[in-house]
């Protein structure tokens, strides 16, 4: 059976188990309320004002800046060719779709706003997509090496634990170049009891069926 057991960022390692099983990060979506206060105010003298293009832009900003941008995907690697035809390649980026008529409703009526933001804070993890999703043979160890090597002050202890591999280093970068705070971080553990191969086919599918944002490419 499959069923999660969260740790919040501060209770790592703590009750850990030294046990082989699967984990998924997740990111704690928050638009501060005192954000959520200045837009109000300024969206609606942008509405007063006859802008509710601008109202809605506003809001667009506040929304992206908070928590869309903090969860975008990662550009992907494009190639296109053809049969006699020369070929292309680059990146594509991810473009941001929120609807103007959404937007504009959420400039509108402040109340809307600010059911949003209370939310977002409780949608982990079951209305929010996964940062990461791992597997270990010790959950303790590899988790308290994440965790070094997100948190500034323990770049100098990192764990020697032989699973600290390059996708836990990209993770932690993203993470900080993304600006998710440590505080906001929650990570959910599932123990597969002293069965290492059973988490890792777990991990394997869980991966390639949820797509997790900064998953392994």
């Amino acid at each position: 059976m499959l069923k999660g057991k969260p740790y919040h960022w501060e209770e790592i390692p703590g009750y850990l188990p030294e046990k082989p099983g699967v984990y998924a990060w997740y990111s704690v979506p928050d638009i501060p309320e005192y954000d959520i206060r200045v837009c109000i105010s300024e969206s609606t003298q942008l509405i007063e004002q006859g802008k509710p293009k601008e109202a809605a832009e506003r809001v667009r900003k506040l929304i992206s800046s908070s928590v869309l941008d903090k969860m975008a995907p990662p550009p992907y690697d494009v190639r296109v060719t053809g049969p006699l035809m020369p070929g292309y390649s680059g990146q594509i980026g991810f473009e941001d779709s929120m609807d103007l008529d959404v937007l504009l409703r959420l400039a509108q009526d402040p109340v809307r706003l600010h059911a949003l933001g209370h939310a977002l804070k409780q949608s982990v993890p079951y209305f929010t997509a996964p940062l990461y999703i791992g597997m270990s043979g010790n959950l303790r160890e590899r988790l308290q090496g994440h965790k070094n090597l997100i948190e500034p002050s323990n770049q100098n202890s990192l764990s020697p634990y032989n699973e600290m591999i390059i996708e836990d280093q990209n993770f932690a970068s993203e993470i900080k170049r993304r600006g998710i705070i440590s505080s906001s971080l929650v990570v959910y553990v599932s123990e597969q009891v002293d069965n290492t191969q059973a988490a890792r086919d777990i991990e394997y599918i869980l991966n390639r069926s949820t797509f997790p944002v900064l998953g392994r490419r």
